[in-house]
């Protein structure tokens, strides 16, 4: 045979490579790199809602029963620490958060500070909070901010603020809110601004003996000596017995967003001033912002898409086949989409939607992902950063690229 033959037949078995590769036959490594893969699965124990894994740069954190430091593309452990806590302390007062050196965990009688590079103890302080770990489930919510320097935890009607480098006590903000009745103001929610002399937010409500009432207020204190720079009343009727108004707030495009009972108000920052006021066909349980929108889900599963510069209405769906536990996990915005759990057909899955236009793009299941047997549920944790799903259960966390 000539060597001209040879280079035909060479030719000709290239050509017919191609083919197959253009048609899909074939070229399984060219297959999964289309479609999501599980990239690692690793036992995490305890996956707590109210922390879900937090994503820097190539690394991961994972807060349950322990907290753990993982490769975000390996899945490597590499380092990991028992957190103490009651075994029966429910997810919404297990908190954590990443700051420039630190990994801070804490719950409403302790909170420590783990160095991010090994995982050592850098600090723990005991907060002083009332506290009964015996009745965890009529305990109020507790919650941590970051900003400038400082670590603010809230428990009802008490905040503090900690030195980030050593947990010293620098800030303590014992909110005035007793009064007839028995009433008791509580913290409902937490986020601080950023640069110079930022201000902290808290959204807050009074308690009383059988349950909520509707008096609500947004308060801007001074992170640095905790004096109140505003205060503005939100009292606002809930649709539901659930979780009266203000619910949850957040900082985007330059306002504070508030979410109410029957929708959500937009304040300036510096002075309180309301900007807009939106009115929902039912009270939201909390708020995303993402892509300059701001996204409410529902208790009965519908999710609304607000414009953050004037609050009007974008779209709204109605997201899930089964509203049953939709609260339990925020919805995820990532590049563009939204992420949340859901059940169609008696399946869990992941719904994946356009952002932009309310549109499903797809129903990712345990099925779609190859050497993968777990159950996604609703009872658990998700983060997204660009192609990358980290999917942490009660059991098991997984890493999945798309």
């Amino acid at each position: 045979m000539t060597h001209k033959k040879y280079a035909w037949m060479i030719l000709a078995a290239a050509v017919l490579l191609s083919s197959c590769d253009l048609l899909g036959i074939g070229g399984d490594d060219k297959n999964e790199e289309s479609g999501p893969a599980l990239l690692w699965k690793i036992n995490a124990t305890g996956g707590a809602i109210g922390s879900p894994p937090i994503i820097e740069d190539e690394n991961l954190y994972l807060r349950g029963f322990e907290l753990m430091k993982v490769g975000l593309k390996a899945g490597s452990k590499e380092w990991t620490v028992l957190i103490e806590e009651g075994s029966n302390l429910p997810d919404y007062l297990k908190r954590m958060l990443v700051t420039g050196q630190a990994v801070v965990a804490g719950q409403p009688e302790r909170i420590k500070a783990f160095r991010k590079s090994d995982g050592q103890v850098l600090w723990e302080i005991d907060t002083g909070f009332s506290f009964n770990d015996a009745e965890p489930s009529g305990a109020g919510t507790f919650l941590l901010a970051y900003t400038s320097g400082r670590i603010f935890a809230a428990y009802e009607q008490e905040l503090i603020g900690l030195d980030t480098s050593t947990g010293n006590r620098e800030v303590t903000i014992m909110l005035d809110g007793t009064g007839p009745g028995n009433r008791s103001k509580e913290i409902t929610a937490l986020t601080a601004g950023k640069g110079a002399a930022p201000l902290l937010f808290a959204a807050t409500r009074y308690t009383i003996d059988d349950g909520w009432t509707d008096e609500g207020r947004v308060i801007a204190l001074d992170s640095r000596n905790g004096r109140t720079v505003w205060s503005v009343e939100v009292s606002d009727t809930p649709d539901d017995n659930i979780a009266p108004a203000p619910r949850d707030l957040l900082l985007a495009d330059g306002l504070l967003v508030v979410l109410t009972g029957s929708g959500a108000i937009a304040l300036e920052p510096a002075s309180g001033k309301m900007m807009w006021q939106t009115a929902l066909d039912e009270g939201g349980s909390r708020l995303l912002a993402g892509g300059n929108a701001i996204f409410i889900n529902s208790y009965s599963g519908t999710i609304y898409r607000l414009d953050s510069r004037n609050g009007s209405v974008q779209w709204k769906i109605s997201a899930l086949d089964s509203p049953v536990g939709f609260d339990f996990e925020p919805l995820v915005w990532d590049s563009g989409y939204l992420y949340y759990p859901n059940l169609k057909s008696n399946v869990f899955g992941i719904s994946i939607i356009d952002a932009e236009n309310g549109k499903t793009e797809r129903f990712l299941t345990a099925s779609d992902i190859r050497n993968v047997e777990f159950d996604f549920g609703f009872m658990g944790s998700m983060s997204v950063r660009n192609s990358y799903m980290v999917r942490q259960g009660g059991l098991n966390t997984y890493g999945i690229k798309f």
